[in-house]
């Protein structure tokens, strides 16, 4: 029996290509990381919540489906971001293998304040527009989107390095 061959970079590379020519809503992605990049460097007339809610309308739509926002939805995540604001500048630029045991109790403290404004889904992927090295997307089907989750997923990925994809750069690989 043959063995299969490991995929190299080409061939990761042109799977990379073939999905982003089939899923469109990479498009709505790197709009709205351009565009959380560009409200935090004060460059547009949108708040980050704001510009995070660009993203979170468009992928996140089921949740605003059974839950429409009131009036102080975007006030409440601007608050959010204003309350916890100091660590997650302090993780913007570090990767997920920087993760250490002092990381975890804010990581569980942000991560819940975002879920009870956006749900768990919409904490996670709000949470990775603002720290996406940090906190890189996964599919929720292997780990979920809790603070446990996202805790165990830096213990793993801490013994591995590379995962990131940088705001507003191409990359070669997944989200």
């Amino acid at each position: 029996m043959a063995h299969p061959r490991c995929p190299g970079r080409a061939d990761l590379a042109h799977a990379h290509d073939v999905f982003r020519e089939h899923e469109s809503r990479d498009l709505f992605y790197r709009a709205a990381i351009a565009l959380v990049r560009l409200a935090k460097a004060g460059k547009v007339d949108l708040t980050v919540g704001v510009a995070l809610a660009v993203l979170l309308r468009t992928w996140n739509s089921a949740h605003y489906r059974y839950h429409p926002p009131g009036t102080g939805h975007y006030a409440e995540v601007e608050a959010l971001i204003e309350m916890h604001g100091a660590w997650l500048e302090s993780v913007t630029h570090r990767g997920i293998a920087s993760f250490t045991d002092l990381d975890e109790q804010p990581l569980r403290t942000v991560f819940t304040g975002f879920e009870m404004a956006l749900g768990p889904v919409g904490a996670a992927k709000a949470l990775h527009l603002l720290a996406p090295c940090f906190m890189p997307l996964r599919d929720a089907r292997s780990r979920p989107n809790t603070p446990e989750g996202l805790v165990g997923q830096a213990r793993m990925r801490g013994v591995t390095s590379g995962s990131c994809r940088q705001p507003g750069t191409e990359h070669r690989g997944g989200r």
